[in-house]
């Protein structure tokens, strides 16, 4: 990436180094495989919030000692659960760029200041 940038800049060439050449047909595939797992990973964070929600609205007309059982096997913690979202939310944002991180450079070269 960084070979990348300062040959966008006109400041050190050293051409793609045969990544392209060698990578570049794979990029649909690699594509697919990651935008698949992000599906996945968001798939089950949004499940998971559904399933403790509901278990949490039961949950009311149970026992205390019922409701601290049923969101244990749940994995319900406030801090667990958000924090995960939001590492989910930075890997997101991180596959995206990187992904697209070939485009972006085509186009901020062509960009004029």
């Amino acid at each position: 990436l960084i070979i990348n940038l300062l040959s966008s800049w006109n400041i050190l060439h050293f051409g793609c180094a045969g990544f392209n050449g060698t990578l570049g047909p794979l990029r649909p595939y690699t594509r697919f495989i990651t935008l698949a797992w992000l599906v996945r990973n968001w798939w089950i964070s949004i499940s998971i919030s559904i399933s403790i929600n509901d278990a949490q609205e039961n949950g009311e007309r149970e026992s205390e000692s019922e409701k601290s059982t049923c969101c244990a096997k749940a994995g319900s913690n406030t801090g667990t659960g958000s924090s995960r979202r939001m590492v989910l939310v930075s890997s997101t944002i991180l596959c995206l760029t990187l992904m697209f991180m070939p485009e972006m450079l085509e186009q901020w070269r062509h960009m004029r200041f």
